[in-house]
């Protein structure tokens, strides 16, 4: 019997269990009935949080749309076309960093479309960078440039 007591004790307080009373709960925090204003008001905030974020994706997703310079070429199946989105600083960048180590020789893991695909971007790039930065009479040649790019060449070798 003795032993069955000593083993509760450590175990009561370890778990420093106190029973929930009126609207304390365990923790001797407020407990938040259903009913309560400040539950309506969370649930609330909740919901007005989800909307929020609702709209801030889909005017996220207009407004990548709406970058676009050119046209988007139809006639190339999707899943191979080139989006005006994948030509960044960051991916030229990589691109030239690869074609340096596969004509230097520090590179051997590429496949035949490797160096194509990657002069694709870097060029795309160039051409999209130069087509965004370009003012006056300079800006309607660069963006027919970029277009034509987009419109001929835009899509990967596989």
């Amino acid at each position: 019997m003795m032993i069955l007591k000593l083993k509760s004790k450590p175990l009561n307080k370890l778990l420093n269990f106190v029973p929930a009373t009126k609207s304390v709960a365990s923790t001797g925090l407020p407990t938040l009935r259903c009913g309560s204003q400040l539950a309506r008001r969370y649930a609330f905030e909740g919901y007005l949080m989800k909307f929020l974020l609702l709209i801030a994706l889909l005017l996220s997703s207009v407004v990548a749309r709406a970058e676009n310079l050119c046209p988007v070429n139809e006639d190339v199946a999707p899943d191979m076309r080139i989006a005006e989105s994948d030509l960044t600083k960051e991916r030229a960048e990589k691109a030239v960093e690869k074609v340096q180590g596969i004509v230097s020789g520090a590179d051997s893991k590429y496949e035949w479309i490797t160096v194509p695909n990657s002069l694709k971007i870097i060029e795309g790039y160039i051409l999209k960078r130069d087509a965004l930065n370009a003012e006056g009479v300079m800006a309607q040649y660069h963006k027919s440039q970029f277009c034509e790019f987009m419109k001929t060449q835009a899509w990967w070798y596989d």
